[in-house]
């Protein structure tokens, strides 16, 4: 397994020459519904000075629809990455939602289809998420059983068959992050690599 981490403004300034040195790739937040991550370009354009494997993710608000995406694609132009882009599903992602499992579904399926504009023909966006958020808010759908799953904790949630391609593990210390940060495993990068 290859090791790397995922970030947001809150793990603050990183070297990540650090990093680079403890882990093999990086996914920083670039947006939380419709506000920007102030740490998202220099996260960016440090790893990318360091040739660190790096992805860019945005954390779903179900309340805010599609036009999220929009402003997701206005902050990454230029800084997508060199992996796929991922959707981060949880639990706070509904918080002032009061929709049904299908129409929060269909708001999901906007929101993907709006990041996989973004990729390469025929490329889809990981979805990160846990079996609470997606069993309880989600209804255990198979909607998205094609897409890549980065897994957040054990077990699976309903609708996934395929093994994840990501799992995150624990929250730990890593050379060059002040605090803890969420650690995540991959068998390999080649399932994240997007097209360039």
């Amino acid at each position: 397994m290859i090791e790397g981490i995922d970030v947001s403004e809150f793990q603050g300034e990183i070297d990540f020459a650090a990093v680079k040195a403890a882990k093999a790739f990086v996914f920083a937040r670039a947006s939380d519904g419709l506000y920007a991550d102030a740490r998202f370009a220099g996260n960016h354009d440090e790893c990318r000075a360091q040739d660190l494997p790096f992805g860019v993710y945005h954390f779903f608000r179900a309340r805010h629809g599609r036009q999220q995406i929009a402003f997701f694609a206005e902050l990454t132009k230029d800084r997508l990455g060199t992996l796929l882009p991922m959707l981060d599903v949880e639990e706070a992602s509904f918080d002032g939602d009061s929709s049904s499992v299908n129409d929060r579904l269909t708001t999901i399926r906007l929101c993907t289809q709006a990041i996989e504009e973004l990729l390469a023909p025929g490329e889809l966006c990981l979805i990160y998420t846990n079996q609470d958020t997606w069993n309880n808010y989600l209804g255990g759908s198979d909607a998205f059983a094609g897409h890549p799953l980065w897994l957040a904790g054990v077990p699976m949630p309903g609708g996934f068959t395929r093994e994840p391609v990501i799992k995150q593990y624990a929250l730990g210390v890593v050379p060059g992050i002040t605090g803890q940060v969420d650690l995540d495993q991959s068998p390999s990068l080649s399932p994240l690599e997007r097209a360039q």
